[in-house]
């Protein structure tokens, strides 16, 4: 049996639970975050392409069990209380309840293992894949607008630069050749398939953990008002799809905001952008989105 300990560290309010609502750190949500990044992260592959080579790395229901596995251990758990939304419009409305969440203090090791069938070398992409994911996204409720993200913190970049050269030399294993590098960007040359997959990443402004509080504050401004232009209109950045039919259909956004920390203790916003894929138009309001963030986080 292999395995490999990561030391974790809560980077922005993580607002996960189990029954009763009560907090509770899942490692299931952090191997779903995994799959979900394995298949943004294939370009190139059809869905029923990319369902044979998922199989193979995480097992399905049908052939073989997953080879492997994530646990939660040596829990330290802060606790606070805080709006499910930051931004001012939102702060008097009944709907935005405040949320018990995990803080920025809380810590805890997370456990992967691999089965004996694994060689060395197979059980350290699984680890790569698992700082990969951990890099473009969070866990628990608002992963997509920078909440639930988390930091390993033996096993972090040095630098941005580092930490670009990291992300690229991962897309390129997925996707060979799909990716080109321009300045703290990182871009999509080819994206045929009609599925979500990865069309940029870009990497933002320095924070530090006096500033992530007003970030926080700078992405729930930005998703209000990014959407304000058309009643009815979907988004890019999430909307209700057929809004006046279905009433409450939703189509998800097509951009993730999360943090990165690296070794020389900065920390980074990272923008993923996702290929929407829907049957309707889409007013794409993503670059609009980002610019809001980087000039309101200050």
């Amino acid at each position: 049996m292999h395995k490999v300990s990561f030391h974790t560290q809560v980077l922005s309010p993580l607002m996960s639970y189990g029954s009763e609502l009560k907090p509770e750190l899942r490692a299931t949500e952090i191997k779903a975050l995994m799959r979900q990044t394995f298949r943004i992260s294939h370009v190139l592959l059809d869905s029923k392409s990319l369902f044979i080579e998922e199989s193979k790395w995480f097992g399905d229901v049908k052939t073989a069990s997953s080879p492997i596995s994530l646990q939660i251990k040596d829990k330290k758990e802060v606790c606070i209380r805080q709006n499910l939304l930051l931004h001012d419009r939102k702060s008097e409305e009944a709907s935005n309840r405040e949320m018990r969440c995990f803080s920025e203090a809380t810590e805890f090791t997370l456990l992967l293992r691999g089965k004996n069938l694994l060689t060395a070398d197979k059980f350290k992409e699984y680890q790569d894949l698992l700082r990969f994911s951990i890099y473009l996204g969070g866990i628990g409720r608002r992963s997509r607008r920078s909440r639930g993200a988390i930091n390993f913190k033996d096993h972090m970049c040095a630098n941005k630069e580092d930490l670009i050269t990291f992300l690229m030399a991962m897309l390129d294993k997925f996707s060979p050749s799909c990716f080109i590098r321009k300045a703290n960007m990182i871009i999509s040359s080819s994206n045929p398939t009609n599925r979500p997959t990865i069309e940029k990443i870009e990497i933002g402004e320095t924070l530090n953990e006096e500033s992530i509080q007003q970030f926080l504050k700078a992405v729930d401004q930005a998703s209000h008002d990014s959407r304000r232009k058309e009643n009815g209109q979907l988004f890019a950045t999430g909307a209700i799809k057929d809004r006046k039919i279905t009433g409450s259909e939703k189509f998800a956004s097509s951009l993730m905001v999360s943090l990165v920390k690296t070794k020389d203790q900065c920390i980074y916003p990272i923008y993923v952008f996702v290929k929407p894929v829907t049957g309707m138009k889409i007013y794409d309001n993503r670059e609009e989105f980002l610019t809001y963030v980087e000039g309101g986080k200050s």
